[in-house]
């Protein structure tokens, strides 16, 4: 996922590296997690009537998937937006003063937080839509997550072409 594009040839390595932060979104097992729980509640919103059989069968609806990644590039950009500047040409100047490691850190617990924010939205959203009990609901996700694990892993549910 990729936030802007530098158009500066000629800049700082300081200020590249924490450009490179900000411009390359991490992507780890624990925002996988929440972006695959993102997705059954939107396969499930989307009207989908048997999410473990999409799973199994590996077919994920094309709606929720896309619902799925504007909520997650949402979320990464609230999760870096306090860090960056805009300037003319496209470009961003990065306003932080610490090293790439420590932003990296910073803007990764940032990206979680408001993953987890979106995915809860969505769940009350949709429970208070559908009549669904949350206990179902987890039921529903759990059993997703398992099937998806057993077939390859969430990750391959999440980056799939359509």
């Amino acid at each position: 996922m990729k936030a802007h594009v530098s158009s500066s040839a000629q800049e700082p390595a300081e200020e590249a590296a924490l450009k490179k932060v900000i411009s390359n979104a991490k992507v780890g097992a624990v925002e996988m997690f929440f972006m695959f729980r993102d997705l059954i509640v939107n396969m499930l919103d989307e009207g989908v009537k048997d999410v473990s059989e999409s799973v199994r069968e590996n077919k994920i609806n094309a709606a929720a998937q896309t619902r799925t990644e504007y909520n997650t590039n949402c979320a990464y950009t609230s999760a870096i937006d306090e860090f960056i500047v805009d300037l003319p040409n496209n470009d961003f100047a990065v306003k932080f003063d610490g090293t790439p490691e420590k932003l990296q850190s910073i803007v990764t617990d940032k990206f979680r937080f408001e993953l987890s924010l979106a995915l809860e939205f969505d769940i009350k959203a949709f429970l208070k839509k559908s009549g669904m009990t949350r206990e179902e609901f987890e039921v529903i996700a759990a059993n997703a997550l398992m099937l998806a694990e057993q077939n390859g892993g969430i990750k391959t549910y999440l980056f799939k072409e359509n």
